[in-house]
């Protein structure tokens, strides 16, 4: 999966009105999972580690799709 792929999938996420989706990357030498959330006018995106269980919080599409494509490739 590519960063621009990682984009696309992101962005489709958000047409959806208040929600919350969550996909698990279990494959990754470091599991996380991602979780979208949309409330109002706001998306937020939420990166959590899965044996650490930290969380990382992000506001902005690119920001997200950078960070993912970075844990994807290692």
């Amino acid at each position: 999966m590519n960063l621009d792929t990682i984009k696309k999938m992101l962005q489709d996420l958000i047409y959806f009105d208040d929600c919350e989706i969550t996909h698990t990357c279990s494959k990754s030498t470091l599991p996380f999972s991602i979780t979208v959330k949309k409330e109002k006018m706001q998306n937020y995106f939420l990166i959590t580690f899965l044996k650490t269980e930290h969380t990382e919080f992000y506001t902005d599409v690119e920001s997200a799709a950078l960070t993912i494509n970075k844990l994807i490739k290692n």
